[in-house]
Parts: C-alpha cells; structure tokens; sequence
C-alpha cells in the first residue's frame, strides 16, 4: 500500500551518538500514513492526497472527503486513473 501526499517536514538523524536513527517529522508526514492508512478500507493500492495531485498533470479518481485520525479536517483523496487496455 502506498499513500502519496505534499507538504513541509523536518528530517534528520535523532537518538545518542552510538544509537542514531533517522527519522521524519511534521503534520505532512501524519497525514500521508493516514492516508496510506485508507488504501485497504478503499480497496486502492496507491492513493493520494488532493495537495499531492493538485502538483501532477495525470488523471486521478476522486474518491471523495475522508475523516482523518489527529485531523481536524476531511482530506480529499484520489487514486490514479485506470488505464485502457
């Protein structure tokens, strides 16, 4: 499962000088799990946030608002278009 999102994190290594694991931060970063979160409830491998697809010119499929653990708002969600074969 993969979720797919945009936005502002912080990054780096964090822990004592023999233990360091590098790690992410930021409400980018809880929202995108989130979000990968809803790909099995959904039944879609790959989705992503409206934020991220707003960036791309490919086509997506809306898939409507979602409610969000920690978010005070629905996120709207698309998954990638299918392709004819």
């Amino acid at each position: 499962m993969i979720g797919l999102h945009v936005g502002d994190v912080m990054f780096g290594n964090v822990g004592a000088e023999d233990r360091l694991t590098f790690s992410v931060f930021g409400a980018a970063v809880n929202e995108v799990v989130r979000v990968e979160h809803l790909c099995k409830s959904l039944g879609e491998p790959v989705l992503a946030s409206q934020d991220f697809t707003a960036c791309l010119k490919t086509e997506w499929r809306p898939l409507g608002k979602h409610n969000l653990a920690g978010f005070n708002r629905p996120v709207a969600v698309c998954a990638p278009a299918q392709v004819a074969a």
